[in-house]
C-alpha cells in the first residue's frame, strides 16, 4: 500500500511539480490535517486528459474505499499511456529520420 501511495504521489508531482499535501514552512500537524483530509490542490484539466485528473483525484481522497488498486489504476489511464506512448514513437522516429538527413546534408 505504502508503494502504491508514493506512485500516486510520484505521479500528482510529474503533473504539478509539487507534492500534493505539502508546502515550504508548513507545519507537521498541517501536513498531517491534509494528507488525513485530502486536502490538495486539483490538478489543472488545461495540460492533461480528464482521465489522468479523475484517476489521481480517486486515488488521493480520504476515502480508503473509494481508491482505486493499482489493478484499478492501470485499467482506468492505460489507454492515455498508450497513445501517449504511440507519440512519442512516431516523434522519435521523425527525429532520428531528420538527425540522419542532416548527417547526410553535412558529409557532402
Amino acid at each position: 500500500k505504502q508503494w502504491y501511495q508514493r506512485r500516486v504521489r510520484v505521479l500528482y508531482q510529474m503533473c504539478t511539480l509539487k507534492h500534493p499535501f505539502y508546502a515550504i514552512g508548513m507545519s507537521t500537524l498541517a501536513l498531517a490535517k491534509n494528507i488525513v483530509e485530502a486536502i490538495y490542490e486539483p490538478i489543472s484539466e488545461d495540460g492533461f486528459s480528464e482521465k489522468i485528473v479523475a484517476t489521481v483525484s480517486r486515488c488521493l481522497t480520504a476515502d480508503a474505499e473509494l481508491r482505486p488498486d493499482i489493478v484499478g489504476v492501470g485499467s482506468s489511464i492505460a489507454e492515455v499511456i498508450m497513445l501517449h506512448m504511440d507519440e512519442a514513437a512516431t516523434r522519435e522516429l521523425q527525429l532520428q529520420k531528420k538527425l540522419h538527413r542532416e548527417k547526410k546534408r553535412v558529409q557532402k
